[in-house]
């Protein structure tokens, strides 16, 4: 956790979604999405007190040719591997939602772990971001075998959200769960539970440093033939963001 509040970093990924789902498979490795400006910080913490060791430094063709990643460090130790993915800007979750599905867009950060989408996570099913996949030729062998490696992990995965049971009919642009929804990780849509509480000092930090991402999935259009949008995944300082509605009792918003 250390690495994670030290450089606003977050695990997402396989390994996050073992922490929001009772899947049960075991990951290929961990994988921390850092902004660029605290690249040298993580590579040294990894480096040092971690104890890992770089292998390879590459750019990001496996990776659904995600817009926000620039560079991906592999280090190594014994039996264990981290890739370290550096994302453009200051704002590491906005990689997340350039993700091929839904069931893996969820993060932990230094205090807390969320959930975009817990109607569809929590029962272990997922909706294809096609967008991002149809859009890049390169991306699209890689999704295939990203969705079949979750569908052999117990995942129902859907191209289309009305496929799965109790979605057939929703509240198109409303719903948590439909892709023509403007999402943000500061909405009362997605789960966020608080792990670790900030110091003062740590909360005066993140002050300055706490952005919203602002997302839509986009696709066909909900029963309206020929009509389609692309997705969006935009991030701004979570202070000019306004949330009209409070969250449910019990669930945090503040995806730290």
């Amino acid at each position: 956790m250390a690495l994670l509040r030290q450089t606003r970093s977050i695990v997402s990924g396989s390994a996050a979604l073992l922490m929001v789902s009772e899947l049960e498979f075991v990951p290929g490795d961990l994988d921390v999405y850092t902004p660029l400006s605290q690249e040298e910080a993580a590579l040294a913490i990894v480096q040092g007190s971690m104890g890992f060791d770089k292998v390879s430094s590459w750019m990001p063709h496996g990776y659904c040719s995600n817009a926000a990643i620039c560079k991906v460090h592999r280090l190594a130790k014994a039996r264990k591997s981290i890739n370290l993915i550096i994302v453009q800007g200051e704002d590491p979750a906005a990689a997340v939602f350039h993700f091929h599905s839904t069931i893996v867009m969820n993060y932990l950060s230094g205090f807390g772990l969320y959930c975009a989408y817990p109607g569809l996570t929590l029962l272990d099913a997922g909706v294809m971001n096609l967008p991002v996949v149809l859009r890049d030729v390169r991306a699209r062998g890689s999704a295939e075998e990203c969705y079949e490696k979750y569908r052999d992990r117990g995942v129902t995965m859907v191209n289309d959200v009305k496929k799965l049971s109790g979605h057939g009919r929703h509240d198109c642009r409303r719903d948590a769960e439909c892709p023509h929804t403007v999402r943000s990780t500061v909405d009362e849509l997605g789960l966020y539970v608080e792990l670790l509480q900030p110091t003062d000092a740590e909360e005066e930090y993140l002050a300055r440093h706490r952005y919203a991402t602002i997302w839509m999935l986009g696709g066909p259009m909900c029963g309206a033939r020929g009509t389609y949008f692309g997705n969006f995944v935009a991030s701004l300082k979570a202070s000019e963001i306004t949330v009209s509605k409070q969250s449910e009792p019990g669930v945090s918003t503040d995806p730290t």
